[in-house]
């Protein structure tokens, strides 16, 4: 089990590379070709479709991962109402699109809306599919299903970009990705659905699945309501600014969580009975989410105006205002999508339900206050109701699985100091006195940060970052054996 969830973690890890490299190069093209109100107007669309998205699935792609046994005739079931309501959400949002741009104060979202509806059943029907990859822990194929569209979709953006043809670019990338990616969910299933549907076996995955479509609205409905929110109060052309932060920084993390609990629901759902094995699992995976994600942060916190002017140009310094805190606020919901996983592999649905309510009310709260200070208190609120969700989920577990805070921060702690210690380095700026290239001293910066974090570990953490390196080594030249049903 260890080196089928060490490869597993490697496989998403090099999927989740390639996806962040090839989504930074499309930003980068981009954010010199369309205007920041284009930006707005897309994070309009995407919030939406995400919530049509959660909807039309229901919830029953983790009811079937987590389901001791499931046949054809039930994936079919699930395939076909996937199907049938993304289709009814569709032909809603195309009808109610002209109020929707009505509302938010964006006359220009009504056309692209219709037209990216679409995305909704090219997205949801991919959900059986996927569950049949879960299942049999292949993650390497579920990568590359995310990678193939990721690039499918960069390419489209960028030819389309350079056309001149403007918020088309953003669109024709979204409906590019959700089709190629649910393209090639299709061909490595290697499953195709029968014409069978049980309305039985769909009550009785719907009872189940009900409570984590809610627990999943709630947190889109807490983390993307301050899309409307800013538009309304501050303008399309601020939330363009907002997302496109949001794109730089909490693309990664958000990517890096979901995918990280598509690994881990799985692995942990098969050892729920296993304590012992359960806690070290999943603080194994706190700490590679920590090891591999805090050092972003550090870097956007100690040269973001840098990058920022190198990369992207001036006309998008107004972010680095608080970029760096739109970065911290998207680790702290990383590390929450893993404790997350514990929650769904030990089937505590009431629980999340509650703790993403919780969080709903802080969010709006917070987005509430700070839309009154610009953009920096909206990140910075956003900042803080996401630390006390933090904080009141590590409660939870402390009271009620029986967690440790100590276990807490031996996996935290030393990682920590890691990037204290390179973010001195960072803001010492050694490099300034080697080139006066910005772009030369970026690149000196990140690679001397990327030694003193490594370093760092070493000093701190040696056993644990050591016992890292071997298990990934053991990986890379062993390949596991199949140990549970392979995806047909």
């Amino acid at each position: 089990m260890k080196r089928l969830v060490v490869s597993g973690a490697m496989w998403v890890g090099i999927g989740q590379a390639v996806r962040m490299l090839t989504t930074f190069a499309t930003v980068f093209v981009l954010a010199r070709l369309l205007t920041p109100t284009e930006f707005g107007v897309i994070a309009i669309i995407i919030a939406i479709a995400l919530a049509a998205n959660v909807l039309g699935s229901f919830g029953l792609g983790p009811v079937a991962v987590q389901k001791e046994e499931i046949n054809d005739d039930e994936l079919s079931t699930i395939f076909w109402f996937n199907l049938v309501a993304s289709a009814a959400l569709t032909l809603f949002i195309v009808v109610s699109a002209e109020w929707i741009a009505i509302f938010l104060e964006a006359p220009e979202l009504t056309f692209p809306l219709q037209v990216s509806a679409i995305i909704f059943p090219a997205t949801t029907v991919r959900v059986a599919h996927r569950a049949i990859l879960e299942r049999a822990l292949n993650f390497k194929k579920i990568a590359l299903a995310e990678v193939i569209g990721t690039i499918a979709g960069a390419a489209v953006a960028v030819g389309l970009a350079f056309w001149g043809a403007g918020i088309w670019a953003l669109v024709g990338q979204q409906i590019t990705l959700a089709v190629t990616a649910s393209a090639s969910y299709f061909f490595m299933s290697r499953w195709l659905p029968r014409w069978h549907f049980s309305f039985e076996k769909c009550i009785e995955f719907l009872v189940t699945g009900w409570k984590l479509t809610v627990s999943e609205i709630l947190v889109l409905f807490s983390t993307n309501i301050n899309r409307p929110i800013i538009s309304i109060a501050l303008g399309i052309e601020a939330l363009g600014f907002y997302n496109f932060a949001q794109q730089l920084i909490s693309y990664p993390y958000r990517n890096v969580a979901a995918v990280l609990q598509s690994l881990l629901f799985p692995v942990l759902s098969r050892v729920q009975n296993e304590e012992e094995k359960f806690t070290h699992i999943h603080l194994s995976f706190l700490h590679i989410l920590a090891l591999v994600m805090t050092p972003i942060v550090v870097v956007i916190f100690a040269m973001g105006e840098k990058i920022v002017l190198v990369f992207f140009g001036a006309k998008w310094l107004p972010i680095v205002d608080f970029l760096y805190l739109i970065g911290f606020a998207a680790l702290i919901g990383a590390f929450r999508q893993a404790l997350k996983s514990v929650l769904l592999a030990k089937a505590k649905a009431n629980v999340l339900m509650g703790i993403e309510t919780a969080s709903t009310i802080l969010n709006i709260s917070a987005l509430l206050i700070g839309v009154n200070y610009g953009l920096k208190g909206v990140a910075l609120c956003t900042l803080i109701a996401a630390s006390i969700t933090l904080t009141l989920t590590i409660i939870f577990f402390v009271n009620y699985l029986n967690y440790q805070y100590q276990a807490f921060f031996k996996v935290l702690f030393p990682v920590c100091l890691s990037n204290a210690l390179t973010a001195l380095v960072l803001l010492a700026d050694p490099a300034k006195y080697v080139t006066d290239s910005a772009f030369v001293n970026i690149v000196l910066s990140v690679l001397l940060a990327g030694v003193i974090y490594v370093l760092g570990e070493l000093l701190f953490d040696r056993k644990r970052f050591l016992f890292l390196l071997n298990t990934l080594q053991e990986a890379l030249l062993k390949r596991p054996k199949p140990t549970i049903e392979s995806a047909q």
